[in-house]
């Protein structure tokens, strides 16, 4: 069996030793020193905040569903505009302030209540605060260095690899660190090594790689609106890999988060706006305005498609996780 710690340490290791020599391949050739040590500052401390994410994530998939996590993480897109509003001075409207409150009801309904809430449930609520504090901090990041994306991307998995790291080695999921034989026995194993090499390369560093160059061209709150997607395609997974099924309070609960993440995107505001325009004759040129000016809706129209399949891999790596977690290196 493989404890928590020692998956998680693995997982990002392998990440982090995959994508470095592309990453740093690719370094910027006029890169000054004071530079290169902001840019370390920014991936450490963004990196910090996927850790804690990924390891909530790891923790709560013990005992939450895997579509009830997806669901759950999903309300990233809620965290951003707080996050814009309590640190950028953006306006926090009535939209936005109502997306919050049903992100609340909907994750309440979605767990059965607060009073049926368990450790994974609590460890899950912790992911979208980490995960939407990287979007944020990734999008500050990429506006002073937009042209060091892949520089960023490295010190991000740095620091995911060192601290999951460090969490197995001081016993952070109360079990001892494992021994050389341990760790060599898990990876001979055909089912332990390929889950570890698709959650490390593909869930994880290649994740990662796409949200950082997504963020080029998209800002925080359309990069979650993306994230939005999550819970669709994890449900689907969880469903055929896992049997899982939702009840009425799942379909009740997961529709309040959905329509909140929707609210917060600011999708019904700029749909509000086309009918008005619709409704008021002002033509076509006005709606495709209404869109500010077809430039954020035409870079996520190139960008969809690649962050969508992101979506359908982190989807399927929450039901992957629940399969490690119980048939192969769970408790």
């Amino acid at each position: 069996m493989m404890p928590l710690g020692a998956s998680c340490a693995l997982r990002f290791g392998i990440a982090c030793l995959v994508a470095s020599p592309f990453l740093l391949s690719q370094t910027r050739p006029n890169l000054k020193p004071r530079e290169t040590l902001s840019i370390m500052l920014l991936g450490l401390e963004i990196g910090t905040y996927n850790s804690l994410g990924y390891l909530a994530q790891a923790t709560g998939l013990q005992t939450t569903s895997a579509s009830s996590s997806a669901f759950i993480c999903s309300l990233a897109v809620v965290v951003v505009p707080i996050l814009d509003f309590l640190f950028n001075d953006k306006k926090l409207s009535s939209t936005k302030i109502l997306s919050c409150l049903l992100a609340v009801a909907g994750v309440a309904i979605l767990e059965g209540g607060v009073a049926d809430l368990n450790v994974g449930d609590l460890a899950s609520c912790l992911m979208p605060l980490c995960f939407g504090a990287a979007f944020w901090r990734v999008e500050a990041a990429l506006k002073r260095f937009p042209e060091d994306s892949n520089l960023i991307t490295f010190f991000m998995l740095a620091a995911v690899g060192v601290i999951s790291t460090s969490y197995c080695l001081v016993g952070g999921d109360n079990v001892p660190p494992p021994n050389f034989e341990e760790i060599m026995g898990w990876l001979q194993n055909p089912s332990i090594l390929f889950s570890l090499l698709w959650t490390g390369c593909i869930t994880t560093a290649l994740t990662v790689y796409f949200e950082t160059k997504a963020l080029r061209s998209l800002d925080a709150q359309e990069t979650t609106l993306l994230f939005s997607t999550e819970p669709i395609f994890g449900s689907l997974f969880a469903a055929v890999m896992l049997g899982e099924q939702f009840g009425v309070n799942g379909f009740v609960g997961a529709g309040a988060i959905l329509a909140s993440c929707l609210g917060s995107s600011g999708v019904f505001e700029k749909f509000g706006s086309i009918w008005v325009n619709m409704n008021s004759g002002r033509g076509k040129g006005k709606i495709w305005d209404s869109l500010n000016g077809g430039k954020n809706w035409k870079s996520i129209g190139g960008i969809a498609g690649g962050m969508l399949g992101v979506q359908q891999i982190e989807a399927l790596q929450d039901a992957l996780d629940v399969i490690d977690s119980t048939d192969v290196i769970g408790k």
